[in-house]
């Protein structure tokens, strides 16, 4: 039986400096989550821990029931993980077809029925087919990097910021794209410093300050939380 993300008291961080101190979270089947917070506050190092980049010092990660935190990263992506890191890290010599091939690496089945589906999702990526991927504006390396994970076939998509540096409009398209991955019934773990549009669009949300969560809940009630608005969401929220 599926059930989701579950992270339990989880300690990581760099050498000897402790980055996240007893993290406890969870991801349910069907849900998008989110965690919002100030930078610095440990939201790439929880998504570099939980896909394997990171080793954590203790706690549980599990996926499904099945443990992930003691697994190298591509045994992780083969669990169903998939992680699009911060900074998109497309293959930028690479064609758009060649990057999203590289995102089914450990298939050996045709994909060409998925990759037709991907570019139902993003048709900008059929257009730029045998293009270069480092000649794709942001908006459309993000869509690259989106799309290239969901080749891998994820049970839990994770997202390191992905409006960061697009503008608005572009903003707009990537969290409509994100919405309609959730609809398709993959689950969701949002990092997002667009703290308002990342509520808007999450079942539930945690907050991270110093490497603990200080608060967690129903996405709609952070977002009308006053002290959410005030400590933690800041300009994002202003009208």
């Amino acid at each position: 039986m599926e059930v989701g993300l579950e992270v339990k008291d989880l300690r990581a961080g760099y050498g000897l400096i402790e980055v996240l101190h007893g993290i406890n979270l969870r991801v349910q089947p069907g849900e998008l989550v989110t965690v919002i917070g100030p930078n610095g506050a440990g939201k790439s190092t929880l998504l570099r821990t939980i896909s394997g980049l990171i080793r954590p010092k203790s706690g549980e990660i599990r996926l499904d029931a099945e443990r992930l935190d003691r697994l190298e990263p591509d045994v992780i992506v083969r669990r169903g993980l998939i992680h699009v890191p911060e900074g998109r890290r497309i293959f930028s010599r690479l064609t758009v077809l060649e990057n999203l091939e590289m995102g089914a690496y450990t298939r050996k089945e045709s994909i060409a029925s998925e990759l037709e589906d991907i570019y139902k999702l993003f048709p900008i990526l059929k257009e730029r087919n045998s293009q270069r991927a480092g000649t794709l504006s942001g908006g459309e390396q993000q869509m690259l990097a989106i799309g290239r994970a969901m080749l891998a076939q994820p049970k839990l998509l994770v997202l390191d910021e992905p409006s960061m540096g697009l503008a608005p409009l572009i903003v707009r398209s990537i969290f409509d794209i994100i919405a309609r991955i959730r609809a398709r019934g993959v689950m969701v773990l949002l990092v997002e410093q667009n703290a308002l549009q990342a509520l808007g669009l999450a079942d539930r949300g945690y907050v991270l300050e110093n490497g603990r969560i200080v608060l967690e809940g129903p996405a709609q009630e952070l977002l009308d939380s006053g002290e959410v608005r005030r400590s933690y969401l800041g300009e994002s929220l202003q009208t």
